[in-house]
Protein backbone atom coordinates (compact mmCIF):
# COMPACT_ATOMS: atom_id res chain seq x y z
CA UNK A 1 0.00 0.00 0.00
CA UNK A 2 2.98 2.38 0.25
CA UNK A 3 2.99 2.63 -3.37
CA UNK A 4 -0.28 4.12 -3.60
CA UNK A 5 0.29 7.85 -2.12
CA UNK A 6 3.34 7.79 -4.27
CA UNK A 7 1.47 6.74 -7.65
CA UNK A 8 -1.01 9.60 -6.99
CA UNK A 9 1.57 12.31 -5.64
CA UNK A 10 1.06 13.83 -8.93
CA UNK A 11 -2.38 14.84 -8.36
CA UNK A 12 -1.66 16.42 -5.08
CA UNK A 13 1.15 17.91 -6.60
CA UNK A 14 -0.63 19.82 -9.08
CA UNK A 15 -3.53 20.82 -6.61
CA UNK A 16 -6.23 18.45 -8.68
CA UNK A 17 -7.25 16.97 -5.14
CA UNK A 18 -5.85 17.88 -1.92
CA UNK A 19 -3.29 15.54 -0.02
CA UNK A 20 -6.44 15.23 3.10
CA UNK A 21 -9.35 14.04 0.11
CA UNK A 22 -6.14 11.88 -1.52
CA UNK A 23 -5.91 10.32 1.81
CA UNK A 24 -9.67 9.67 2.68
CA UNK A 25 -9.77 8.02 -0.85
CA UNK A 26 -7.05 5.86 0.12
CA UNK A 27 -8.73 5.26 3.05
CA UNK A 28 -12.05 4.72 1.76
CA UNK A 29 -10.39 2.16 -1.09
CA UNK A 30 -8.92 -0.24 1.55
CA UNK A 31 -12.00 -0.58 3.66
CA UNK A 32 -14.32 -1.14 0.82
CA UNK A 33 -12.24 -2.83 -1.42
CA UNK A 34 -13.13 -0.42 -4.50
CA UNK A 35 -10.29 0.83 -6.87
CA UNK A 36 -8.78 3.98 -5.95
CA UNK A 37 -9.91 4.92 -9.24
CA UNK A 38 -13.28 4.61 -9.69
CA UNK A 39 -12.99 6.79 -6.14
CA UNK A 40 -10.59 9.34 -7.45
CA UNK A 41 -12.95 10.10 -10.76
CA UNK A 42 -15.97 10.34 -8.31
CA UNK A 43 -14.61 12.99 -6.31
CA UNK A 44 -14.28 14.66 -9.62
CA UNK A 45 -10.41 14.18 -10.83
CA UNK A 46 -10.48 14.22 -14.29
CA UNK A 47 -9.79 10.98 -16.35
CA UNK A 48 -6.77 12.64 -18.27
CA UNK A 49 -5.19 13.79 -15.14
CA UNK A 50 -5.35 10.74 -13.64
CA UNK A 51 -4.37 8.58 -16.98
CA UNK A 52 -1.37 11.04 -17.11
CA UNK A 53 -0.84 10.04 -13.59
CA UNK A 54 -0.42 6.30 -14.15
CA UNK A 55 1.87 6.69 -17.03
CA UNK A 56 3.77 8.92 -15.50
CA UNK A 57 4.15 6.68 -12.66
CA UNK A 58 4.47 3.16 -14.24
CA UNK A 59 6.22 4.78 -17.29
CA UNK A 60 3.90 3.01 -20.20
CA UNK A 61 1.67 4.11 -22.27
CA UNK A 62 -2.22 4.16 -21.61
CA UNK A 63 -5.17 3.15 -23.04
CA UNK A 64 -8.44 4.08 -22.52
CA UNK A 65 -11.39 2.11 -23.35
CA UNK A 66 -12.60 1.84 -27.05
CA UNK A 67 -15.69 -0.12 -28.43
CA UNK A 68 -13.67 -0.59 -31.81
CA UNK A 69 -11.43 -2.42 -30.04
CA UNK A 70 -10.78 -5.92 -30.52
CA UNK A 71 -8.65 -9.10 -29.24
CA UNK A 72 -7.87 -11.79 -31.72
CA UNK A 73 -10.05 -14.63 -31.50
CA UNK A 74 -7.12 -17.44 -30.91
CA UNK A 75 -5.83 -15.46 -27.32
CA UNK A 76 -9.05 -14.95 -26.11
CA UNK A 77 -9.19 -19.33 -26.91
CA UNK A 78 -6.92 -19.42 -24.13
CA UNK A 79 -8.62 -17.04 -20.84
CA UNK A 80 -11.19 -17.13 -19.17
CA UNK A 81 -13.04 -13.60 -19.60
CA UNK A 82 -14.83 -13.68 -16.02
CA UNK A 83 -11.70 -14.09 -14.32
CA UNK A 84 -10.10 -11.34 -16.43
CA UNK A 85 -12.35 -8.82 -14.29
CA UNK A 86 -11.51 -9.92 -11.06
CA UNK A 87 -7.47 -9.61 -12.12
CA UNK A 88 -7.67 -6.62 -14.30
CA UNK A 89 -5.98 -7.65 -17.04
CA UNK A 90 -6.84 -8.20 -20.76
CA UNK A 91 -4.87 -9.71 -23.89
CA UNK A 92 -4.84 -7.75 -27.38
CA UNK A 93 -2.70 -9.72 -29.31
CA UNK A 94 0.02 -12.99 -29.38
CA UNK A 95 2.55 -12.63 -31.62
CA UNK A 96 5.26 -15.53 -31.52
CA UNK A 97 6.45 -15.30 -27.65
CA UNK A 98 5.16 -12.01 -27.15
CA UNK A 99 1.78 -10.80 -26.17
CA UNK A 100 0.43 -7.01 -25.91
CA UNK A 101 -1.48 -6.76 -22.76
CA UNK A 102 -3.56 -4.17 -21.05
CA UNK A 103 -3.34 -4.39 -16.71
CA UNK A 104 -4.23 -2.01 -14.34
CA UNK A 105 -1.31 -2.89 -12.03
CA UNK A 106 1.40 -3.33 -14.42
CA UNK A 107 4.28 -3.65 -11.14
CA UNK A 108 2.37 -6.65 -9.95
CA UNK A 109 5.08 -9.00 -10.92
CA UNK A 110 3.07 -12.32 -9.52
CA UNK A 111 0.22 -11.15 -12.07
CA UNK A 112 2.84 -10.46 -14.81
CA UNK A 113 4.23 -14.34 -14.49
CA UNK A 114 0.85 -15.46 -14.08
CA UNK A 115 -0.35 -13.72 -17.94
CA UNK A 116 2.90 -15.24 -19.35
CA UNK A 117 1.68 -18.77 -18.12
CA UNK A 118 -1.91 -18.57 -19.06
CA UNK A 119 -0.80 -16.72 -22.82
CA UNK A 120 2.08 -19.15 -23.13
CA UNK A 121 4.47 -16.09 -24.11
CA UNK A 122 8.03 -15.60 -22.11
CA UNK A 123 7.82 -11.23 -23.17
CA UNK A 124 4.56 -8.98 -22.25
CA UNK A 125 4.21 -5.56 -24.07
CA UNK A 126 2.00 -3.70 -21.22
CA UNK A 127 -0.09 -0.71 -21.48
CA UNK A 128 -1.84 0.50 -18.52
CA UNK A 129 -5.97 1.05 -18.29
CA UNK A 130 -8.00 1.96 -15.43
CA UNK A 131 -10.20 -0.62 -14.25
CA UNK A 132 -13.69 0.66 -14.67
CA UNK A 133 -11.77 0.97 -18.71
CA UNK A 134 -10.65 -3.02 -18.61
CA UNK A 135 -14.36 -3.71 -16.95
CA UNK A 136 -15.84 -2.37 -20.26
CA UNK A 137 -13.67 -4.06 -22.45
CA UNK A 138 -13.74 -7.22 -21.04
CA UNK A 139 -17.27 -7.37 -21.21
CA UNK A 140 -17.57 -5.87 -24.44
CA UNK A 141 -16.09 -9.45 -25.45
CA UNK A 142 -17.82 -11.59 -23.09
CA UNK A 143 -20.49 -13.98 -24.42
CA UNK A 144 -24.06 -12.53 -24.80
CA UNK A 145 -25.31 -16.22 -24.00
CA UNK A 146 -23.60 -19.09 -22.36
CA UNK A 147 -21.17 -20.98 -24.14
CA UNK A 148 -21.12 -18.88 -26.89
CA UNK A 149 -17.64 -18.39 -28.42
CA UNK A 150 -16.26 -15.11 -28.12
CA UNK A 151 -16.88 -13.92 -31.72
CA UNK A 152 -20.58 -14.14 -30.14
CA UNK A 153 -19.85 -11.03 -27.79
CA UNK A 154 -21.00 -7.32 -27.70
CA UNK A 155 -18.85 -5.62 -29.62
CA UNK A 156 -17.74 -8.42 -32.38
CA UNK A 157 -21.65 -8.65 -32.82
CA UNK A 158 -21.97 -4.64 -32.77
CA UNK A 159 -19.30 -4.36 -35.82
CA UNK A 160 -21.06 -7.03 -37.61
CA UNK A 161 -24.54 -5.74 -37.04
CA UNK A 162 -23.26 -2.45 -38.18
CA UNK A 163 -21.39 -4.17 -41.37
CA UNK A 164 -24.80 -5.16 -42.62
CA UNK A 165 -26.35 -1.87 -41.94
CA UNK A 166 -24.00 -0.80 -44.38
CA UNK A 167 -24.84 -3.06 -46.82
CA UNK A 168 -28.65 -2.54 -46.74
CA UNK A 169 -28.17 0.99 -46.94
CA UNK A 170 -26.22 -0.06 -50.06
CA UNK A 171 -28.73 -2.15 -51.22
CA UNK A 172 -31.56 -0.20 -50.08
CA UNK A 173 -29.63 2.70 -52.33
CA UNK A 174 -30.17 0.01 -55.04
CA UNK A 175 -33.27 -0.28 -55.08
CA UNK A 176 -34.05 3.50 -54.68
CA UNK A 177 -32.42 4.03 -58.20
CA UNK A 178 -34.15 0.60 -59.66
CA UNK A 179 -37.41 1.91 -58.39
CA UNK A 180 -36.53 5.21 -59.90
CA UNK A 181 -35.39 3.45 -63.45
CA UNK A 182 -38.99 1.45 -63.30
CA UNK A 183 -40.68 4.93 -62.61
CA UNK A 184 -38.84 6.42 -65.66
CA UNK A 185 -39.63 3.40 -67.92
CA UNK A 186 -43.45 3.97 -67.02
CA UNK A 187 -43.66 7.88 -67.60
CA UNK A 188 -41.84 6.74 -71.12
CA UNK A 189 -44.12 4.24 -72.29
CA UNK A 190 -47.50 6.52 -71.46
CA UNK A 191 -45.74 8.68 -73.25
CA UNK A 192 -45.11 6.83 -76.10
CA UNK A 193 -49.01 5.91 -75.77
CA UNK A 194 -50.21 9.36 -75.58
CA UNK A 195 -48.13 10.58 -78.91
CA UNK A 196 -49.73 7.33 -80.58
CA UNK A 197 -52.95 8.15 -79.86
CA UNK A 198 -52.81 11.90 -80.84
CA UNK A 199 -51.10 10.82 -83.98
CA UNK A 200 -53.39 8.41 -85.35
CA UNK A 201 -56.79 10.39 -84.10
CA UNK A 202 -54.68 12.98 -86.33
CA UNK A 203 -54.24 10.63 -89.02
CA UNK A 204 -57.79 9.29 -88.62
CA UNK A 205 -59.52 12.61 -88.45
CA UNK A 206 -56.53 15.06 -89.68
CA UNK A 207 -56.46 18.95 -88.94
CA UNK A 208 -60.45 19.95 -87.37
CA UNK A 209 -62.15 19.67 -84.17
CA UNK A 210 -60.34 16.98 -82.33
CA UNK A 211 -56.92 19.13 -83.38
CA UNK A 212 -56.09 20.42 -79.72
CA UNK A 213 -56.79 17.11 -78.00
CA UNK A 214 -54.50 16.12 -80.56
CA UNK A 215 -52.38 18.28 -80.35
CA UNK A 216 -52.47 17.82 -76.12
CA UNK A 217 -52.19 14.18 -76.55
CA UNK A 218 -49.06 14.63 -78.54
CA UNK A 219 -47.23 17.34 -76.12
CA UNK A 220 -48.01 15.56 -72.93
CA UNK A 221 -46.87 12.39 -74.03
CA UNK A 222 -43.60 14.36 -75.28
CA UNK A 223 -43.10 15.83 -71.98
CA UNK A 224 -43.51 12.61 -70.32
CA UNK A 225 -41.22 11.29 -72.58
CA UNK A 226 -38.56 13.30 -71.75
CA UNK A 227 -39.27 13.00 -68.48
CA UNK A 228 -38.88 9.45 -67.97
CA UNK A 229 -35.95 9.47 -69.71
CA UNK A 230 -34.58 11.54 -67.54
CA UNK A 231 -35.68 9.43 -64.69
CA UNK A 232 -33.95 6.53 -66.20
CA UNK A 233 -31.05 7.56 -66.54
CA UNK A 234 -28.23 7.50 -63.61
Amino acid sequence: MKRVPEKYAELAAEQIISPELLNQIIQESIRTNAPIEDLLLAAGVPRHELLKALTGFYHLPFLEYDEGLLASSDVLALVDLEQLKKELWFPLLREGDEAHVIVSHPNDRKLCEHIKNRLRVGNLHLLVALPSDLIRLIENHQDVNPHFPPAAGRTPLARLRTWLADHRNLLAQHRTSLAKGRTGLAFVRTGVSFISIGLVLLRIFGVGYLIILEAALVALGLAMTVDGIRWYLP
